[in-house]
C-alpha cells in the first residue's frame, strides 16, 4: 500500500556500483567471482570436523551488501537477488555435493524474533535453490533458541559457547544423509554444533553448504 513512499523515500542501489532502481544490477551479478576456497573442513564444536562449500567471499562488497541488507536491515528485495547467487553457485559447486534417495536439505533456522523483524527468511531461500538442484527435499528438523548473533561475538571461544545447545531436532532424521544450509559461515561454530545435535539423532552424515565464507570478523549467522 505504502510502497511507492518507500520507494520514494529509500530508493534502491545496486549494492556494488550504485546503479539506480536495483538492489544488484546484472552486470555486477554476473561478473561476481566464486570462492577461490572450495571445500573447507572445519573442526566443530565437539573436535571433529564437517565440511562445507563456501559459494563466495563475504569480502566481496557485492555478497556483503545484500547478506547485510537482508540481516540488519530486512530490505526484501535482497531476496531475488541472494536467490540468483545461489543458483549461480550451485549451478557450479552441486558437483562436490552429497546426492542420493537418503539425502535432505537442513536450513539453520532463523530465530523467532529475528524472523519477525525481516519478515522473511533468505536461509530458506538458499536452501530452495539448493533442494531443487540436487532434487532432494527440504526437512526444517533443527529449532533454535534464542541466543546472541554470532557476530557479535569476536573469539572462536565465545562462538563456540554462545551455540553450544541452542539446536534441538524436531522431525524425524535417523539414517539420512544431510546438507545443512547457511548464509555465511566464519569459524564454523553454527555448522558445527548442528552438525553435532544432528548425528546424535542418527544422521549418517553432515556436510554444510554456504553462500559466503567470512573472515574472523564478518556477520556469521544464526541468523
Amino acid at each position: 500500500m505504502f510502497s511507492w513512499l518507500i520507494d520514494a523515500l529509500f530508493p534502491l542501489e545496486c549494492v556494488g556500483c550504485g546503479a539506480e532502481k536495483t538492489i544488484a544490477c546484472e552486470n555486477c551479478l554476473a561478473n561476481l567471482r566464486f570462492n577461490e576456497e572450495t571445500t573447507c573442513p572445519q573442526v566443530t564444536v565437539t573436535g571433529g570436523q564437517v565440511a562445507f562449500v563456501s559459494m563466495y567471499s563475504y569480502a566481496n562488497p557485492i555478497v556483503k551488501g545484500l547478506l547485510r541488507k537482508a540481516k540488519f536491515h530486512a530490505v526484501e528485495p535482497t531476496r531475488g537477488a541472494i536467490i540468483q547467487l545461489a543458483r549461480k553457485g550451485l549451478a557450479h559447486f552441486a558437483s562436490q555435493l552429497p546426492s542420493g534417495d537418503d539425502v535432505i536439505v537442513i536450513p539453520i533456522p532463523v530465530v523467532a524474533s529475528r524472523l519477525r523483524e525481516r519478515g522473511f527468511d533468505h536461509i530458506l531461500d538458499i536452501a530452495k535453490v539448493v533442494s531443487a538442484n540436487l532434487k532432494a527435499p527440504i526437512v526444517k528438523a533443527l529449532a533454535a533458541k534464542e541466543h546472541k548473533r554470532q557476530s557479535q561475538l569476536e573469539s572462536e571461544a565465545s562462538r563456540l559457547k554462545n551455540i553450544r545447545e541452542v539446536f534441538s531436532v524436531c522431525a524425524p532424521v535417523s539414517g539420512k544423509r544431510v546438507i545443512l544450509v547457511d548464509d555465511v559461515a566464519t569459524s564454523g561454530a553454527t555448522l558445527g554444533e548442528a552438525a553435532r545435535v544432528l548425528e546424535s539423532a542418527g544422521v549418517c552424515e553432515v556436510f554444510g553448504v554456504v553462500l559466503a565464507r567470512g573472515g574472523k570478523k564478518s556477520e556469521s549467522t544464526t541468523s
